[in-house]
């Protein structure tokens, strides 16, 4: 039982990482205000753009994907 809860303490721990890492990667610079406090919220299927949400200002846009 104790090997079973370790591995799965274990695995949590390993995909919090990840997922810290992966959205660190993600801030981009904001188009509206400049700072570069900006996160990827969704891709159009059409167009190669990005919709961006940025933390500082609250505001949406679109920038090009790139």
């Amino acid at each position: 039982m104790r090997g079973i809860l370790r591995r799965r303490l274990a695995s949590k721990s390993s995909r919090g990482a990840f997922l810290m890492a992966k959205r660190a990667s993600q801030e981009v610079i904001c188009p509206r205000c400049g700072l570069p406090s900006a996160r990827i919220i969704g891709r159009s299927e059409s167009l190669p753009v990005v919709y961006l949400r940025c933390e500082d200002c609250g505001r949406t846009s679109i920038a090009p994907e790139g």
